[in-house]
């Protein structure tokens, strides 16, 4: 068995969070470009594995709790707003495009937008206060 120090936990969790935003990225550019459902599928499955790191409790100290509570901070922000602007978006501002398509797209981008939003705040938060 072995164990980790907190630099290499620190790096692991670190590149776990970039691979989830580049999976993320990836998910996003596949829906709105309308790639091959492979690119989707190797996207979620890449971001699971990034998360299920992310979500390791031995890999965790109080920084990379905090660097987590600033993450999910701005994901909750992120669905918040997107609730809020839905009808505008859907009804109101686009009323040349077709209503049922871009309901679809819209619900399509909500989940991927938050949790690219989370990546956003983690790496936020690490900007703001380096280890």
């Amino acid at each position: 068995m072995f164990t980790l120090t907190a630099d290499q936990k620190a790096a692991m969790v670190i590149t776990a969070a970039f691979l989830g935003s580049a999976a993320i990225l990836l998910h996003i550019a596949a829906i709105a470009l309308d790639l091959a459902d492979f690119l989707r599928g190797l996207s979620i499955g890449l971001a699971l594995v990034s998360l299920a790191i992310l979500l390791i409790g031995k890999l965790r100290d109080e920084y990379l709790d905090g660097l987590w509570k600033q993450g999910a901070s701005a994901a909750f922000a992120t669905t918040v707003v997107l609730f809020l602007v839905r009808p505008f978006i859907i009804e109101g501002a686009f009323t040349g495009i077709d209503g049922a398509r871009l309901g679809e797209a819209y619900a399509a981008l909500v989940a991927p937008a938050a949790i690219l939003a989370f990546f956003v705040g983690l790496y936020g938060a690490r900007l703001r206060s380096p280890a």
